[in-house]
């Protein structure tokens, strides 16, 4: 405010003469207040200091706005003269004029603090950052770097500044990043990766995330993934490092398996042709034993082979018609003795509602209660041991099988329960000692549960027995047409090589297994001949037919996969053998590997009467077209036959 002419400092707002032109937003003339309505009753005109002439112009800004006014009083009436007035107009313009001048400095002034204040917290956040930003133009010419960037890299902000980064980039990155810094003409986000040179020579991998803005910047943020990358490097190292320990596994198991097999196969075949060959029960018995020893034996071999395919998840579950009466029968069976020896009664309860046959894995399903079945007996003195069963519909059309084998053995105390199904662990060391076993069997259990569908699980305290239930899904079906065959050459005629003749090759290495199937073979009127090695059968082969090859898997000079392919490349489909595999491992792997060698067929050793005479009778029958020529012969049905047209008897 200012004054001149007058003591009066100010005016009240509602009685203010100048109000009037500020809201009226034009020059004010008033020639004589006290004839004016709006005036007559105002203080300044009714009483002093006296009040009669006035003249206002606003103080108007840019946008409009009224902010004040330029004006002149006086005691007495008059006139203005246009020239007066318009000389109180430029008094007016030359105040706002400095007032908008006053405003624009303080503007600025404000502005300039802003921009300081705004550019000292970026320049915080870049320094504060740990990954790395910056900001260039789209040629990428950095005009902005944190420092953690320039750290990483070890160049100074000077050495970096304004030079293109591309210099740096590795030659491999160079056009992908060109393009990249393209395409964010167009205003897309952009994610890419490269390699940037460091002072000391290291290239240093970076992920970028990239943004531009309509004045051609370019916002960055990268990050260092040294780290990640050896991580992942390490990562896919022990990966590796773990595929080669289980693949080195599985060799030695297979081996071990071979190695181990090829002697049981000695050991269980001749006794096999003992028992058929004596009448003395004594005798029979020890064979008996025999046998069953070398069975036991060979349940821990497949018990190893189990867990190992089950921790790499190479179990394959069949699907055969089984009888669940008559296998948990058989089971009981098995094990008779080892209850008659303790005087435990084994009984079994089987519920109306379980179908008679069902569709299943009928070894898988044989195993699992041999195991709990075996447990049971094992850790019972006293008492007796129950199987039962029962079945529930699902809505699928299938049956919820339920298995319970409860003892009234020693029991399992609750916080041992929890370890129970942990491969290679049982109760307590005191357990092992006594009792023995290598921890596997309650694992592979529960694997082979979850492998079917199901699960397996125990009720106990220490003292009071223990029951093991196990379920699996199953669909019901109609009696195999497979009868049992207790005495494995009972259904065998002895003729059966005048009957069905077939000219048999032996590849086998090991003079035990020869004698051992040869035998076999000569006992229902068929005359094999034996070679050492795959080199000797084609060679054979070349000056003899053959209807069939029963080959060893490895050999010396020439292994049985080796031989398979030659016998493919040199004779033609109605020249060559029917080639079946003599092998002692059963994993898949090695299944197949027989089958993409050429192999027809496979039969897994210890070599054994019903397997042995069943795949001979089927290659009989694919000679004379009596079955599909395109069906593998053996006991796996999985597998795909290899011979594409069947062949005729010469």
């Amino acid at each position: 405010k200012s004054k001149f002419g007058t003591d009066l400092n100010e005016v009240p707002r509602e009685i203010s003469f100048c109000s009037h032109t500020i809201t009226g937003n034009k020059a004010h003339v008033v020639p004589d207040l006290s004839k004016d309505s709006r005036f007559v009753d105002h203080p300044l005109v009714v009483s002093g200091p006296l009040a009669r002439f006035y003249a206002g112009v606003p103080l108007v800004t840019a946008d409009g706005y009224g902010v004040g006014a330029v004006c002149v009083l006086d005691t007495v009436p008059r006139e203005i003269a246009p020239a007066q007035l318009s000389g109180l107009e430029a008094i007016a313009r030359q105040i706002m004029s400095h007032l908008n001048s006053r405003n624009l400095l303080e503007s600025e002034r404000q502005l300039s603090t802003q921009l300081s204040q705004s550019k000292r917290q970026l320049d915080d956040f870049f320094d504060l950052a740990t990954d790395f930003l910056g900001i260039c133009d789209i040629n990428g010419h950095f005009i902005k770097i944190s420092h953690s960037f320039l750290k990483v890299l070890g160049y100074s902000e000077r050495e970096f500044i304004y030079k293109p980064f591309t210099d740096l980039l590795h030659p491999e990155d160079v056009e992908q990043t060109i393009n990249g810094f393209i395409s964010l003409e167009s205003g897309v986000q952009l994610g890419l990766s490269n390699r940037l040179r460091a002072k000391n020579g290291r290239y240093v991998p970076l992920s970028w995330n990239l943004s531009s803005n309509v004045d051609g910047l370019v916002y960055a943020v990268a990050r260092d993934m040294t780290k990640q990358y050896e991580l992942e490097k390490n990562l896919i190292q022990a990966k590796e490092k773990a595929e080669a320990a289980a693949s080195a596994k599985s060799r030695f198991l297979a081996n071990m398996s071979h190695e181990i097999r090829t002697p049981m196969n000695g050991i269980i075949g001749m006794t096999s042709l003992l028992k058929g060959s004596i009448d003395d029960e004594v005798n029979i018995e020890r064979l008996n034993i025999i046998q069953s020893s070398g069975d036991t034996l060979l349940e821990l071999i497949d018990d190893i082979l189990d867990f190992s395919k089950l921790e790499v998840d190479k179990i394959e579950i069949e699907k055969q018609a089984l009888s669940v009466r008559e296998t948990i029968q058989d089971v009981i069976g098995l094990l008779g003795t080892k209850a008659s020896q303790k005087d435990i009664a084994v009984k079994y309860i089987q519920s109306k509602s379980v179908p008679a046959w069902i569709l299943g894995d009928v070894t898988r399903f044989r195993q699992i209660l041999l195991n709990l079945l075996s447990n049971a007996l094992k850790f019972t003195e006293r008492g007796s041991v129950e199987i039962s069963s029962d079945a529930t519909p699902t809505d699928d059309g299938q049956w919820t099988l339920t298995f319970a084998v409860k003892d009234t053995g020693i029991g399992i105390s609750q916080e041992n329960i929890a370890k129970l199904f942990t491969a290679f662990t049982q109760e307590d060391a005191s357990t092992t000692r006594r009792f023995g076993g290598s921890g596997l069997g309650l694992a592979i259990c529960k694997g082979l549960c979850e492998k079917m569908g199901g699960r397996i699980w125990v009720e106990s305290y220490l003292g009071q027995g223990s029951c093991f239930t196990f379920t699996f899904n199953a669909l019901e079906t109609t009696a195999s047409t497979e009868g049992r065959k207790k005495d494995p050459f009972a259904q065998i005629p002895t003729d059966l090589g005048s009957v069905k003749p077939l000219r048999i090759l032996v590849a086998e290495d090991n003079r035990t297994n020869q004698i051992v199937i040869s035998s076999l073979l000569k006992k229902v009127g068929y005359t094999p001949v034996l070679v050492f090695n795959g080199a000797e059968a084609l060679e054979l082969l070349e000056k003899e037919c053959f209807d069939v090859i029963l080959m060893d898997c490895h050999m010396p000079v020439l292994d049985g996969f080796q031989t398979s392919k030659a016998i493919l490349q040199k004779f033609s489909d109605n020249r060559r053998p029917y080639i079946i595999a003599l092998t002692a491992s059963t994993q898949k792997v090695d299944i197949d590997l027989c089958f993409s060698s050429g192999m027809d067929g496979f039969l897994s050793k210890p070599i054994t009467v019903n397997p042995l005479f069943t795949a001979l009778d089927e290659v009989y029958s694919k000679i004379h077209d009596q079955v599909p020529s395109d069906r593998p012969i053996g006991i796996d049905k999985n597998v795909s036959l290899t011979r594409k047209q069947s062949k005729k008897q010469d």
